[in-house]
């Protein structure tokens, strides 16, 4: 279970969560508050993070050699190659 909330500021919810149904991980991204398609990256950013981690073969190599805060800074990093690809289509999303 899982909820967000709009606080007192915003005009929008910008943030997500989500986890996988083994419940092996919980991902939460802030929104940026108020910058355009925000709630947008914040959806993507989980879903880019479950993706990676759903798929082993990404990161067990990696656990075993670093262990798991390497393992939550690669599927980061991941994530973030794959919001700055999907805002490189977009001419409005870049910013």
């Amino acid at each position: 279970f899982g909820a967000t909330d709009i606080g007192r500021v915003r005009q929008q919810n910008q943030d997500a969560f989500g986890f996988p149904a083994d419940g092996s991980v919980l991902v939460v991204a802030d929104g940026m508050g108020g910058y355009d398609f925000g709630d947008i990256a914040s959806g993507h950013a989980v879903e880019a993070v479950l993706n990676f981690m759903a798929d082993g073969t990404a990161w067990e190599g990696l656990m075993a050699e670093a262990g798991p805060g390497a393992v939550l800074l690669q599927a980061a990093y991941y994530a973030h190659e794959q919001l700055t690809a999907e805002a490189a289509t977009d001419p409005l999303r870049r910013k």
